[in-house]
């Protein structure tokens, strides 16, 4: 056993599947491929190591001497930040890097779901790659960032669908886009439909009204996908911003796995009107979630929108394809 946990092997791990799993490691998904002489500088100095289901590779606060790719298999990692959660990881995941860069006590425990095939990379062989290699630094600096930014969107994602699974999320965190704004730069319309999950910075929402302020963990443009209406708000950063644009097939099909999810998304739009508006037009709402099944005419939701017109506004009435509960 190493001192982290994980049953070790000194075999050398020079092999074309080794400068695979490496290279798919250090590939952000909008990203190149990492440069061949990175890729060679770990493959010369990696070794292979075997975990089998159950058991910890690292606990938390051990000591941070080495890091992992996961060649096979499943992990669990138990995470205490920003809010305590567990996320299972698999093939091609690096874990432990942070360790590598900071020196850092381990701020969570990983433990193997299944039997595991993993690269090591001791603190020694990090350092004679970097100094053979010194872009592998910024590669590493940027694959903890992206990975933060990937945390921050499954957290925000959960706390927006709280009922739904994370089997059923995780489409939608690998189709998510991110991008960066600068201070005061606007997020320009993307053309089409689009849902977006603030991941750090601000931005602020002017209708020419009133302003509203987005936060980190906040779902916008809910009301404008959800009816197809384009916004009417301008948004800008308010410091260096960091957002996630949510693929719109990849929400129509959670909608479709997850009806429950729609639901969500009209309680956010509501509560999103609510603060918008500073005055309240002197007339009833009401918004009714109405669930129906494959038993319902084609014509229901038209219908619904007729009788519903002439007394309510205003009345948004989205059919949502084929989909039903």
């Amino acid at each position: 056993m190493s001192s982290d946990g994980a049953a070790t092997s000194e075999r050398p791990a020079e092999d074309p599947s080794t400068a695979a799993a490496v290279a798919e490691a250090l590939t952000l998904p909008d990203g190149p491929p990492p440069p061949p002489a990175v890729v060679a500088a770990l493959v010369a100095r990696m070794a292979r190591e075997q975990l089998r289901a159950g058991e910890l590779l690292f606990g938390a606060d051990d000591e941070s001497q080495r890091a992992w790719i996961l060649v096979s298999g499943e992990v669990e990692i138990h995470l205490t930040t920003p809010t305590p959660r567990v996320v299972r990881r698999g093939p091609g995941e690096l874990v432990g890097e942070i360790a590598l860069l900071t020196a850092a006590p381990r701020s969570g425990a990983v433990r193997a779901v299944t039997d595991l095939a993993l690269l090591r990379l001791d603190r020694e062989a990090y350092e004679g790659a970097v100094a053979e290699a010194p872009a592998l630094l910024g590669l590493l600096r940027a694959t903890v960032h992206w990975k933060l930014l990937r945390e921050r969107l499954e957290v925000g994602l959960r706390r927006t669908f709280p009922g739904v699974s994370r089997t059923d999320l995780d489409p939608v965190v690998v189709g998510a886009t991110r991008r960066y704004l600068e201070r005061g730069e606007q997020l320009a319309p993307s053309g089409g439909r689009a849902l977006h999950l603030c991941l750090s910075g601000e931005l602020r929402a002017w209708d020419g009204h009133s302003a509203t302020r987005i936060e980190p963990g906040d779902l916008f443009g809910t009301t404008e996908w959800l009816t197809g209406v384009p916004a009417s708000a301008e948004l800008r950063a308010v410091a260096g911003t960091w957002v996630a644009e949510l693929d719109t097939a990849a929400m129509e099909a959670l909608l479709g796995r997850a009806p429950e999810a729609a639901a969500d998304l009209a309680r956010i739009a509501i509560a999103q009107e609510r603060r918008t508006r500073r005055v309240l037009p002197p007339r009833a709402h009401a918004v009714a979630v109405v669930p129906v099944g494959s038993s319902l005419p084609p014509s229901f939701t038209t219908d619904l929108a007729r009788a519903l017109g002439s007394d309510v506004s205003p009345a948004l009435v989205r059919e949502i394809g084929r989909a039903h509960v």
